[in-house]
Parts: structure tokens; C-alpha cells; sequence
């Protein structure tokens, strides 16, 4: 899923369609099924018209396409592991991205999510996670991520 919502372009967002339908497709057929409807319907990729919010449960609205939104939200509906690790992959492609998000869903994300985004590149995150991170490691971690910058 990582892949489709990453790809640079149509042409690479079917491959990764094609690749998660061969890994996953007997698993989430309806995960498929909705990224290869989405993908049909855009006809301009990552064009403006297209954009809007998609939101499950507590998760603070995060930009993504419209169409998407819709088809993604329905073929999670009835996965609430798959639910929940799209809310975790789009709170690490936010930070990651520098695209809005929101602190409190930050904090409240799993320690993998957490760790990996103190080891990161964004400041704001890191000031965040050194200060508040959900265990020592994570706080440890992202004091030594502004240490390094401090003094580079």
C-alpha cells in the first residue's frame, strides 16, 4: 500500500497495484479491488481537482486524493488491523513528507512509528518525540537526533 500511495507516477501505481495484488490479493481482494478503481477513475495523477481528506476514526483529516479516500475507506471498513496500520502509514507519511499532521496523533501512534520518526529528518517531530516520546528509547533516540544537528 506503502508503493501505490508513494508512486511518482500512473505508470509506477500500477505496478505496485499489480505487485500487492499478487502478495495480498487473496488475503484483501477488496483492497484491491478498490486501489485498481481508484486508479481507473484518476485521470490526472495527483492533480489538485483531486485532493481532499480522508479520516478514520480518531485520526486528524490528512490530505490524500478524494477518489481514493472513498475506496480506501471502504475496503478497510471491515479490517480493523488494516484500518489502523494505513492511519500509522499515513501519520509516518505526513511527518515524513512535511504534509500537515497533527501532534496529539503523533503521540499517540505505536513505538515503531514513534522510533522511526525520532530517527528522522523532521525537526518539529523530533523536538516533539524528545520531549514527550512514549518510552525512554524513543525520547533517547530523538534527543541524540537534535544533538547531531546542533552540532553539524
Amino acid at each position: 500500500m506503502q508503493e501505490i500511495c508513494n508512486a511518482e507516477d500512473r505508470s509506477h501505481a500500477e505496478k505496485a497495484i499489480e505487485a500487492f495484488a499478487k502478495t495480498h490479493g487473496a488475503k484483501f481482494p477488496n483492497a484491491v479491488r478498490s486501489a485498481a478503481s481508484w486508479l481507473i477513475q484518476t485521470r490526472r495523477w495527483r492533480s489538485p481537482p483531486y485532493c481532499g481528506t480522508w479520516t478514520i476514526g480518531p485520526l486528524a483529516s490528512i490530505p490524500v486524493p478524494t477518489r481514493g479516500a472513498q475506496t480506501m475507506t471502504q475496503a478497510t471498513i471491515d479490517h480493523p488491523f488494516l484500518a489502523q496500520r494505513l492511519r500509522e502509514w499515513l501519520i509516518f507519511r505526513a511527518v515524513t513528507l512535511k504534509l500537515p499532521w497533527e501532534r496529539d496523533d503523533l503521540l499517540a501512534s505505536p513505538n515503531w512509528l514513534q522510533l522511526k520518526t525520532a530517527a528522522g529528518t523532521n525537526t518539529r517531530a523530533i523536538e516533539i518525540l524528545a520531549e514527550a516520546g512514549r518510552t525512554n528509547r524513543i525520547r533517547n533516540t530523538a534527543r541524540t537526533g537534535l544533538t547531531n544537528r546542533s552540532t553539524s
